[in-house]
């Protein structure tokens, strides 16, 4: 962590972990400060030129571990035939493009995500929807076969009359 050198010697630099279902760790201790949880979502960073993750604050910055993601969908509104907007971990609600949809069977939880683009610098970033999105958006999920096989199963919504597959 880059420091002005106002911290004291003896001062240990944690090191943070963001889970696979967007828990803050510090030292493998949970971060349960609301308002630091909300500063830490919303001052990640890619850092150049490997595009490492970083918390930026000010001039300070510290990189951390996503076990997963970094992006999380927290909520969700709307209806199949209005569309959908997400509220993002950076606290933003913003329009979900169905077309970034992906559901992921290969994950033991089922993984569900979509793509966002970031409040800090614009990036479009892959975000994963916590429990009560997911179910949420799924319950309006419809299951089919694949054309042409009897045993291959696929999964679609339909939004505002357009039918997405989730791949």
């Amino acid at each position: 962590m880059a420091h002005s050198g106002s911290l004291p010697p003896t001062f240990k630099i944690p090191h943070l972990v963001l889970t696979t279902h967007g828990t803050w760790l510090a030292d493998g201790e949970e971060i349960t400060h609301e308002r630091t949880r909300q500063l830490l979502f919303r001052s990640i960073f890619r850092q150049e030129p490997h595009q490492d993750l970083v918390i930026r604050v000010g001039k300070e910055q510290l990189p951390f571990t996503a076990e997963d993601t970094a992006y999380f969908i927290l909520a969700i509104s709307g209806s199949p035939e209005a569309g959908f907007e997400v509220k993002t971990s950076e606290g933003e609600w913003v329009a979900l493009d169905p077309r970034t949809l992906k559901y992921q069977t290969s994950d033991p939880s089922h993984r569900l995500i979509c793509t966002i683009l970031t409040h800090n610098d614009g990036r479009s970033e892959e975000a994963r929807f916590l429990s009560a999105p997911y179910h949420a958006l799924l319950m309006h999920c419809e299951e089919s076969h694949a054309p042409g096989s009897n045993t291959e199963i696929r999964y679609h919504l339909m939004i505002q009359g357009k039918e997405f597959v989730l791949g």
